[in-house]
């Protein structure tokens, strides 16, 4: 399945490249320029995977390559079109890009530049040809990415994996609390769900750069809030490494661990979940107070596994909150 998706996405960008690279040069052609196979170069160049990354580095490829030609014009125009004036101006664009931290703007407008070079002449018409390629180039990009796949469904997944798997580890602490798993199934449900978030994180940032003056951070901010999770989940299973304590001790810590389980979801906003976790502290804090050295250090570790366990919850409620 995942293959299959790949190869679309590839087919999709293959057959958008194709066709833009065409309708560039047409459209040079059409307005009698010279050098039209370079605005296809420049549209293939100019075609990224999101609308904002498309639009902005157009824009930063026509800012520069109005620079360039404007610096290569006036270091011609007093120093004739020679070869020694090209690498006076390469030297010139080079070091004002490095300044900058632009040098991705360095391919396409040392191109428009070298047309000027080859001209051997300086005039309007010619720089409002090489102007033109850059436009054309960029503008095609532009109009092309203006559909883009919709990546709703892909993170819908992503999210529902995530869940799933989240659901799947705390049912094994929840296991593990009253020695009934073996750690193995763990660490190997942590590494999966660290992968998934990974690829949803990734999903998300590009669906929200595929929208400019629209705030679609909401699956940034989720996955985040999930990573946030997995790195105490991560913490908690140190806990379990080091916990010996009786069944009867742990019986009911194991139980809330469940319920957060039975419970996970989106929509859940994990208020009664919070209140049950303090509620369960309070049970803790009432039971009589551990007789020897050794009971004592394990009762510790039970604390503060319940109070990660509580702060997992409670990072679901800030989230909540912030998109309520």
């Amino acid at each position: 399945m995942w293959i299959m998706k790949w190869r679309v996405i590839v087919l999709y960008r293959s057959i958008k490249i194709t066709l833009g690279v065409m309708l560039a040069i047409i459209l040079a052609e059409l307005l009698g320029l010279a050098y039209a196979t370079t605005a296809g170069v420049i549209t293939m160049l100019s075609i990224f995977d999101t609308r904002k990354q498309t639009y902005i580095t157009g824009i930063k490829r026509i800012l520069f390559a109005g620079i360039a030609i404007i610096l290569a014009s006036v270091i011609f125009w007093f120093g004739s079109h020679t070869l020694l004036m090209l690498g006076v101006f390469l030297l010139s664009f080079t070091l004002m890009l490095t300044w900058l931290n632009s040098l991705d703007a360095w391919a396409i407008s040392t191109v428009l530049v070298s047309h000027i070079y080859t001209f051997q002449e300086l005039s309007f018409r010619i720089i409002l040809n090489e102007l033109g390629l850059v436009v054309i180039g960029v503008g095609v990009a532009w109009i092309l990415n203006l559909h883009m796949p919709n990546r709703i469904k892909a993170i819908k997944e992503d999210q529902a994996n995530v869940e799933e798997e989240m659901k799947r580890v705390l049912k094994i602490m929840r296991l593990k609390l009253v020695n009934q798993c073996s750690i193995e199934d763990k660490d190997r449900g942590l590494k999966r769900l660290d992968q998934l978030l990974e690829k949803g994180q990734r999903e998300a940032i590009q669906h929200s750069n595929n929208y400019i003056f629209v705030d679609n951070s909401y699956y940034i901010y989720y996955f985040q809030m999930r990573r946030q999770q997995f790195l105490l989940l991560m913490h908690m299973d140190k806990y379990l490494e080091r916990m010996f304590i009786t069944v009867e001790q742990a019986q009911p810590l194991s139980d809330f661990t469940g319920q957060i389980a039975d419970e996970f979801a989106e929509s859940n906003t994990g208020v009664s979940l919070k209140e049950k976790g303090e509620g369960l502290l309070e049970y803790y804090r009432s039971t009589p107070l551990p007789s020897s050295r050794e009971e004592f250090e394990n009762r510790a570790v039970l604390f503060r596994y319940l109070s990660d366990l509580i702060e997992f919850v409670e990072i679901k409620i800030q989230f909540s909150q912030k998109f309520r």
